[in-house]
């Protein structure tokens, strides 16, 4: 998916007072076909529509000002974009949020069969007229890298962090470092960056349990997270962050609060790694969750759901059902726990799609 060039690590060097935020318009790009000689990619689409649902859901974006853009070449983005700029003219404290997924190489964003420099849409999201612009790139590099043996990192981004003169008010943040892979997950069906970037904003990146995710919260659970998943390839992935919110405090992106009971609030009891799956054991992974301490909240669509916590020794498992509005807290000790030793092992693995770069700065972290 994407990459960058500079930063990272250290979000809390932001302010950490949570600044105020206006209306919010959100334009989400997923696009699953990039030129005629790369693989398509699985997921980019339904990556982008997981971040429109939750920014809807948590972030108090209305769907009237969500632009939504599922497998658009790049003569209809620019025409959004262009709207979009036109329209926010008179929300001067507005914020302004445009997400990517799919395609791209050191150029621009590969959009079926089109290019969009990476320039051209850092310049329409840096001069929107709004206070506060955050660009979230999540790119899939060709699809001769589409498997990560044998793939090779392309070239970066020729613009040079230290030469950047960022407007104040914006942010970058990105999937992967310059020259590194991203990786797509079939088990998870989605990048390890953007599940794990929405899992953050639905309240496992919720720090400090005070019901409100920033950008700096959401940022730090999405790289460590990305960093740990990535490890089980043969090249780790390390999202990336650049900023100038001067005098801003941090950008509040999503909020518990703001639900409104459309959802279901699962309390995880205590710290570990959980699997959240559909109705069963052998249901598509819904979230994978890194609760760093007990009393960890994540909000779930209503539904039947099998949660594991993934210990050294063995898995406890729980078989739930959740319904709209209500707050479940796994009971302890779990219903069932395995030992892995008991488990008979089954072939496969957990297939990648290798996406990666483009750059746009920031800082390497950790």
């Amino acid at each position: 998916m994407t990459g960058a060039g500079f930063i990272i690590g250290a979000c809390s060097i932001l302010v950490a007072q949570a600044a105020a935020a206006g209306p919010v318009t959100a334009v989400v790009i997923g696009n699953n076909r990039g030129n005629a000689d790369e693989t398509p990619l699985a997921y980019a689409e339904r990556d982008a529509s997981l971040v429109a649902d939750v920014l809807q859901r948590l972030g108090g974006v209305a769907p009237g000002s969500t632009v939504a853009l599922y497998g658009e070449d790049v003569a209809r983005v620019r025409t959004a974009l262009a709207e979009v700029k036109e329209r926010l003219a008179a929300q001067r404290d507005a914020t302004l949020i445009v997400y990517y997924s799919g395609h791209a190489d050191a150029r621009g964003l590969h959009l079926a069969g089109t290019l969009l420099p990476y320039a051209e849409l850092e310049t329409a999201v840096t001069r929107a007229p709004v206070r506060t612009r955050l660009l979230i790139l999540d790119a899939c590099r060709s699809g001769a890298a589409t498997r990560v043996k044998g793939s090779h990192g392309a070239a970066a981004f020729g613009v040079q962090p230290e030469e950047r003169q960022l407007p104040e008010g914006f942010a970058i943040v990105t999937s992967s470092a310059a020259g590194e892979d991203s990786h797509e997950s079939e088990r998870l069906r989605g990048s390890f960056f953007t599940h794990h970037l929405v899992s953050g904003l639905r309240g496992v990146a919720d720090r400090n349990h005070d019901g409100a995710i920033t950008l700096g919260e959401a940022y730090d659970y999405a790289y460590h997270q990305t960093l740990r998943a990535s490890g089980r390839t043969t090249a780790l992935q390390h999202p990336t962050f650049l900023w100038s919110m001067k005098g801003r405090g941090e950008l509040v992106l999503t909020r518990l609060s703001e639900d409104k009971n459309r959802s279901a609030r699962l309390d995880l009891p205590s710290a570990g790694l959980y699997l959240v799956m559909e109705q069963d054991e052998d249901g598509p992974v819904v979230a994978e969750v890194f609760a760093k301490d007990p009393g960890t909240a994540v909000l779930l669509p209503p539904g039947s759901y099998c949660v594991q916590r993934r210990d050294r020794d063995a898995y406890h498992e729980w078989s739930l059902r959740m319904d709209s509005g209500a707050r479940t807290s796994l009971p302890t000790p779990a219903p069932r726990t395995v030992a892995y030793a008991r488990l008979v092992r089954k072939g496969g693995s957990e297939a990648s799609v290798v996406h990666g770069l483009i750059v746009a700065g920031g800082a390497r972290g950790e």
